[in-house]
């Protein structure tokens, strides 16, 4: 990348507006095609009922199978979150090379499990069944990485940087 600082604030910034107006115009397609009544009561599934006037029961189904990818995203995005947090107690055992606070990545830490907590209370009530499936991925990669272990025989050894 050839300059950072000023490619990645615009890049950012971009993708925050696009999404904004990816928002706005799935609200302005659901509630053009759909009164408030019918929204409400689709609860769940409004985006493909407001599909399906338009495009049919195909539709239909191509949009629940989008909410499904969706669903997909809430395990990345706790993933992602974990992996935030993480990175942060990481970097605490190394703030004295870094010269940073160990207070703003302490709170960085917290605050990454925080937003992870409460990003699996919401998913929990909303779809449980994700929850399932983040902790079948979740079992499923510590029982690989077991095997594989054992099978390669090889050992997890801490990083020694020189």
């Amino acid at each position: 990348m050839a300059d950072p600082a000023r490619t990645l604030p615009r890049a950012m910034m971009t993708s925050i507006l696009l999404v904004m107006a990816l928002y706005v115009a799935v609200s302005f397609a659901v509630f053009g095609n759909l009164p408030a009544e019918r929204v409400i009561a689709a609860k769940d599934y409004a985006l493909a009922e407001a599909a399906l006037p338009l495009f049919g029961q195909i539709g239909f189904r191509v949009i629940a199978l989008a909410a499904l990818v969706s669903t997909a995203s809430a395990i990345g995005s706790i993933s992602i979150l974990f992996v935030h947090g993480v990175t942060h107690i990481g970097h605490l055992r190394r703030t004295s090379e870094t010269g940073a606070s160990r207070f703003v990545v302490a709170l960085a830490s917290l605050a990454s499990f925080g937003a992870m907590a409460l990003a699996s209370i919401y998913v929990s009530r909303v779809s449980p069944e994700v929850v399932v499936l983040l902790i079948g991925f979740v079992t499923f990669s510590f029982g690989l990485e077991f095997a594989l272990q054992r099978w390669m025989g090889r050992k997890i050894l801490p990083r020694v940087v020189s």
